[in-house]
């Protein structure tokens, strides 16, 4: 049998921030005898589906380039 843990953060734009708050979620989930852990689509930007929908095709390339 696998223990499963979900993740669900806050994120901000702060991807630094964002990381460190997915370390830690997965030192907790190890100390809860978790063996897979599961985090957000996208977990380190603050970015969603949602949100990219208000993007222009500039930005969104932007982005990309920016975090390539």
């Amino acid at each position: 049998m696998i223990r499963i843990a979900c993740a669900q953060l806050h994120l901000t734009k702060d991807m630094e921030e964002n990381y460190d708050k997915a370390l830690l979620y997965l030192h907790k989930a190890k100390l809860a005898g978790a063996q897979l852990i599961c985090f957000p689509e996208g977990q380190l930007s603050e970015y969603t589906p949602q949100s990219m929908i208000a993007m222009t095709r500039d930005e969104m390339i932007g982005l990309e380039q920016e975090h390539a």
